[in-house]
């Protein structure tokens, strides 16, 4: 094999007559109600993306100058890689790599605002994704389905004439789309405050009021995120991160990425770990210590609801489980009113609740779920067994126990309970 020389003017000399294959760059590009825009080339038969062949430049720079020439689009975003597609020299006669890019125009782009250029394009044409499928000609189809595919992950869909080249299984499980993860810290101070962060971007609605927090990264856990970016907004390396106390899940939107945040608890800060905070990575600008109330009416509405139901599922010891920063029925935070336990309730009360409202009744018991029971024989060996309450109608019987707050003594109350069953 001719090796280049080291010297940059031999090496150009070897580059320009160095055979290598012909590559072409493509865009997707969607209207505002996410149809795609599909040319019809004048000389080659079926429909096709807007695009061409690259010459001596790079991709982004071809996809450019294509768009303009055939569709007169200035301005439009070149957005991330979605597809890279090689086919062999036995196809056409030389090898070829085509690259499907997402395409971003700067506002809308309605079809009557395009400039074709009539020697090349007889037509253009927004339609849903499964007619643009259907017009597309092999091999063109199955490339623009899996950069479809990818535009909703996070990877760049690897391909030989339109088939997914296989990976190793580390690789396969690195490119599976999945939710975006976020982390956020829920602080308090000693007066029972908490901390609002004024970031320098905004949250929507024009707040840049939020949660301390960011992205989790690939490699690590909700946690370790969420004490990464401790230290990276706030310079805390020295605060523990504590306990998970509210999952919110947001489906996808506007990015087409649904969204996990999970909001973990910080705190309560010393005024001297307080008075150490910093701004290391400028995203956060000031912060403010501020009563639950006043931090609720400061901060935006879903924002507000993850501190909202974080500080009662911290209350409680339990996770509140929120859906776009609303309550679910079956989270702590969430169990209808109607299948609310009633002030006091006991396992003893339960025969006034039905076995879906009792079992709520547990979810929502503060700290850790527990029973203790006392086993009590006579000297013929029989065992006292006392009726289930809440399974009184279908004449089920039990060894006497009790539910457990996690502040009652096991011991004590066993005696007492013993003493009831005797």
């Amino acid at each position: 094999m001719t090796q280049p020389a080291a010297d940059p003017a031999d090496l150009s000399a070897y580059l320009a007559v160095h055979p290598a294959p012909v590559m072409a760059a493509d865009a997707l590009i969607r209207d505002e109600a996410g149809r795609i825009l599909l040319v019809d080339p004048s000389y080659k038969e079926g429909w096709d993306l807007p695009g061409g062949m690259v010459d001596d430049e790079e991709p982004v720079a071809a996809l450019e100058r294509e768009l303009h020439e055939e569709l007169g689009i200035r301005g439009a975003r070149v957005g991330r890689l979605l597809a890279v597609d090689s086919m062999p020299k036995e196809v056409y006669g030389r090898s070829q790599v085509a690259c499907v890019y997402a395409v971003h125009p700067r506002g809308p782009l309605p079809l009557e605002e395009l400039s074709l250029q009539r020697e090349e394009l007889r037509a253009a044409e927004y339609v849903p994704e499964r007619e643009a499928l259907s017009r597309l000609p092999e091999p063109l189809r199955p490339r623009v389905a899996a950069a479809l595919r990818a535009s909703l992950g996070s990877y760049t869909a690897q391909l030989r004439q339109g088939r997914a080249v296989p990976v190793d299984l580390r690789d396969h499980f690195a490119l599976l789309p999945s939710p975006m993860m976020a982390a956020a810290a829920l602080i308090t101070d000693g007066r029972g405050r908490v901390l609002v962060a004024e970031h320098s971007y905004d949250h929507g609605g024009g707040s840049p009021y939020g949660l301390p927090g960011g992205m989790v990264h690939a490699q690590e856990s909700p946690r370790r995120g969420a004490a990464r970016e401790l230290a990276e907004e706030l310079g805390l390396t020295d605060v523990p991160v504590g306990r998970l106390v509210a999952v919110d899940s947001t489906p996808a939107r506007s990015y087409g990425r649904a969204l996990d945040v999970h909001v973990f608890t910080v705190g309560p800060l010393s005024d001297e770990q307080a008075a150490s905070i910093g701004f290391p990575d400028g995203e956060i600008v000031a912060v403010h210590w501020l009563p639950p109330d006043e931090a609720l009416a400061l901060l935006p509405v879903q924002i507000g609801n993850r501190l909202r139901y974080g500080l009662r599922a911290l209350a409680a010891g339990t996770v509140a489980h929120l859906e776009g920063g609303l309550p679910q029925p079956g989270s702590p935070v969430g169990v209808p009113v109607s299948r609310r336990p009633p002030p006091g309730f006991s396992s003893a009360s339960a025969e006034e609740l039905d076995t879906a409202a009792h079992a709520d009744g547990r979810a929502v018991r503060a700290k850790a779920f527990t029973a203790a029971a006392v086993l009590l024989t006579d000297p013929a060996g029989r065992v006292v067994l006392v009726p289930a309450a809440q399974d009184q109608d279908r004449g089920r019987y039990q060894v006497r126990d009790e539910d457990r707050d996690s502040d009652r003594d096991s011991d004590r109350d066993s005696d007492r309970d013993s003493d009831w069953a005797l």
